[in-house]
């Protein structure tokens, strides 16, 4: 099955890698809390999704297997 990033030049894949990093460059800028000067976007924003898994799955709340039954 291909995809439609198979049809584009390198630069085209290039160009569009940059302009994702960018956008998640700007949300990590904007994102709610304290922003020190200089601080790292990326830096930021893999802190920031750490911190929004964490309050979706909190360690001391673990998935329950189970198992479904028909």
């Amino acid at each position: 099955m291909k995809t439609w990033l198979e049809g584009l030049s390198s630069e085209e894949r290039e160009a569009l890698r940059r302009t994702g990093q960018a956008l998640a460059d700007l949300a990590a800028a904007d994102a709610p809390g304290d922003r020190k000067p200089g601080e790292d976007l990326r830096e930021r924003q893999d802190k920031l999704l750490d911190e929004a898994v964490e309050e979706t799955f909190p360690a001391s709340d673990p998935i329950a297997p189970t198992r479904i039954t028909r």
